[in-house]
């Protein structure tokens, strides 16, 4: 049960990205979507839902690989010494 929660969890930001995309393809091919007024307000709202979506993936992967002592060492944080 635990498993399916986080792979529905992994899969919004999928779906943010893909929406995102689909907003900017449809800008450019001139097909207007949902209740933006203009094409360029869909092309921003389309890169910011791309970039939500990618930023939510990578860090859900850093925090992961970061949790398995997986990350390269200058990300991770310096112990200060006295």
């Amino acid at each position: 049960m635990t498993r399916l929660f986080a792979f529905l969890l992994v899969l919004v930001p999928v779906f943010l990205a893909v929406y995102g995309v689909t907003m900017i393809r449809n800008a450019l091919f001139g097909i207007q979507v949902g209740p933006f007024s203009s094409l360029g307000w869909q092309v921003f709202v389309g890169i910011l839902l791309f970039l939500a979506g990618l930023g939510l993936m990578a860090g859900f992967i850093y925090h992961r690989d970061k949790k398995r002592k997986k990350v390269v060492n200058r990300l991770r944080k310096r112990k200060r010494t006295g």
